[in-house]
């Protein structure tokens, strides 16, 4: 698109949006434009030239504007024609340059390919310490296991795989309970036991093929942001051929903030509307799947103290219980706080005012205490701080479905039974 007329006319597409801007503006440098590159996380940066005001770039001579200027014109380009064709005497004088320079003594500086670019590895970048201060409240916050501070996830799975914990109830009905509503109840408390472990399974399976998913944006998240850029800049320009024409560079500039926030919304809009989750919800996801997993366990805890409280159950199940309050000791009150974040936020339990104790871990380090935390993923294991002010976590791991998986099993196979077994999962 040209901007005026003649001679002097501006050919846009050979200027960068800043030059066309500034043309009133002569002492105003020249911005520095990043330019999407070909490799993975490449890019180029050009340095506009420096002249207090731009002028045309043309490769042709200026095109007639009138019937007495068709023939001057034609000529000229006749005669640029001519200066660059490639006859019998140019082809002699190269044939004759190649067979002197037959040993050049090296490599050929104008012939030499140019050294490709180093692209860091992303896996990279975290390696090294990364010195964080963190502020009062940690909300939301997610590290992972690959230096002393924080670096990427675990490495993926090599192949796509699933867990599956069984488990055999030895009948299908009960015996030896002679109250047919307790023998009832028992029976559902028992049937949800089964329906814990196949909800933290569930979850478990959705949270590490989440962070596999996670760690495959990882890294193609170069190459994505350089699409969005691209994207951003098509709507930025479109923005701007929308700006009336008699504006003052002034007043043109002073509008740049807000088509540039413009185009960056309606740039996201466009991608949201082909497919492609916000980042955002992404970053939410393993969350979600780990205190699904969590959430389970601790009703399968609630279901055990229940069982114990019944009349005429063995007393296996307050083994059982015991066992796995002491895997698992911080799974109530990380439950609580994940489900009552409202008030962790606060740094209250119900009513009153958390005094937050000391905190060291490989992602945060507060000895003197002040840290509160909520809603935080430290590699595979999920947690916050508790209603005592203490940081406590859960594992979010096979072993942890495990254990839960044979406590169960000890749980059904506590019972009398009568009847065929069955195994599950169905």
């Amino acid at each position: 698109m040209a901007v005026g007329g003649g001679e002097g006319a501006l050919q846009a597409g050979s200027l960068s949006v800043g030059e066309v801007l500034r043309s009133g503006a002569p002492d105003v440098p020249d911005p520095v434009e990043r330019v999407p590159g070909r490799g993975r996380g490449d890019s180029t940066v050009n340095v506009s030239p420096t002249s207090s005001r731009p002028t045309a770039i043309t490769c042709s001579p200026s095109r007639p504007t009138s019937r007495s200027q068709l023939s001057q014109y034609g000529a000229e380009m006749l005669v640029r024609a001519r200066q660059h064709s490639v006859g019998s005497d140019t082809v002699e004088a190269f044939r004759s340059v190649s067979s002197v320079a037959s040993d050049p003594g090296g490599p050929d500086p104008d012939l030499t390919p140019p050294v490709p670019r180093r692209v860091i590895d992303p896996r990279r970048r975290y390696e090294e310490p990364c010195g964080l201060n963190f502020p009062r409240l940690i909300l939301g916050y997610r590290v992972s296991s690959l230096g002393p501070n924080c670096s990427l996830p675990l490495p993926r799975r090599k192949q796509a795989s699933m867990y599956v914990f069984e488990l055999v109830q030895p009948g299908c009905w009960l015996r030896g309970i002679t109250d047919d509503q307790v023998r009832r109840d028992v029976e559902s408390l028992l049937h949800l036991l089964v329906t814990c472990v196949e909800d933290a399974t569930l979850a478990l399976n959705m949270f590490e093929n989440s962070r596999d998913r996670a760690y495959e944006s990882a890294e193609d998240r170069s190459s994505s942001w350089e699409s969005d850029r691209v994207r951003e800049r098509a709507v930025e320009e479109e923005l701007l051929r929308q700006l009336p024409h008699d504006l003052t560079p002034e007043s043109r500039f002073q509008q740049m903030d807000d088509i540039r926030e413009s185009a960056r919304r309606e740039a996201k809009r466009m991608k949201w509307r082909e497919g492609h989750l916000p980042q955002g919800y992404q970053d939410r996801i393993p969350f979600i799947h780990a205190k699904s997993c969590v959430y389970a366990l601790d009703t399968l805890q609630k279901t055990l103290r229940l069982l114990t409280k019944v009349p005429d159950v063995p007393i296996d199940i307050a083994e059982v219980l015991k066992e796995f309050e002491l895997a698992f000791p911080d799974l109530v009150q990380a439950r609580d706080s994940s489900h009552h974040a409202e008030d962790r936020v606060q740094g209250k339990r119900r009513k009153d005012r958390i005094e937050l104790k000391p905190l060291a871990n490989k992602a945060i380090h507060a000895p003197g205490g002040g840290v509160l935390v909520v809603d935080m993923l430290n590699d595979n294991r999920y947690g916050g701080t508790l209603g005592d002010g203490s940081y406590g976590e859960v594992d979010v791991s096979p072993q942890t479905v495990s254990t839960a998986q044979q406590c169960v099993q000890r749980a059904l196979n506590a019972f009398d039974w009568h009847g065929p077994a069955m195994h599950m999962p169905r």
